[in-house]
């Protein structure tokens, strides 16, 4: 969720070969459609030496609106990490829509994530809390996923938390 030009998403497929396929979902499309469908070509060309074809879809939509027919394994996703009206503005709105909550909300995307996952599924997402604006994404899904989830913290990715939800068993 969040796909940008898919490179993340695609290089998983290409390394993970018990991944069988790959939907992404991206709101930006006008930015991110041409870098996306390239990126796609190629990891194809690459995936041909492996005689792998595995389906690849990108759903130009809000995560907000994303209903899967079904549900998926894996989920990963580095969110945007500021709420409006906390932190500088770039005067690029693109860059404001990759780094605000501007198309949804972050409760948004945390609904859209679980609706999305399956039973044994796993969510990956990179996380930058905004403790220093006083907010903590961590413990705003805590909350809202309460002991449904569970949640495993992992080395942080430079300065950003890296965490898996998972369901509780």
């Amino acid at each position: 969720m969040g796909a940008g030009c898919g490179v993340v998403g695609f290089e998983l497929l290409f390394h993970c070969p018990w991944l069988k396929s790959l939907d992404s979902v991206e709101v930006q499309q006008e930015a991110y459609e041409s870098h996306y469908n390239q990126n796609k070509k190629t990891l194809l060309n690459c995936l041909l030496t492996k005689n792998v074809s595995p389906p690849i879809l990108c759903h130009w939509m809000n995560y907000r609106d994303f209903f899967s027919p079904h549900k998926f394994d894996v989920v990963i996703s580095n969110p945007p990490y500021f709420e409006e009206g906390i932190g500088k503005e770039s005067p690029s709105d693109f860059k404001n829509r990759c780094r605000f909550h501007k198309d949804a909300s972050f409760t948004a995307f945390i609904d859209a994530l679980t609706r999305n996952l399956s039973d044994t599924g796993s969510a990956f997402i990179i996380l930058r809390d905004g403790v220093d604006n006083g907010i903590s994404y961590l413990n705003q899904i805590k909350t809202q996923i309460d002991n449904r989830y569970v949640i495993n913290k992992f080395e942080p990715i430079r300065t950003s938390e890296f965490i898996q939800i998972k369901r509780n068993k």
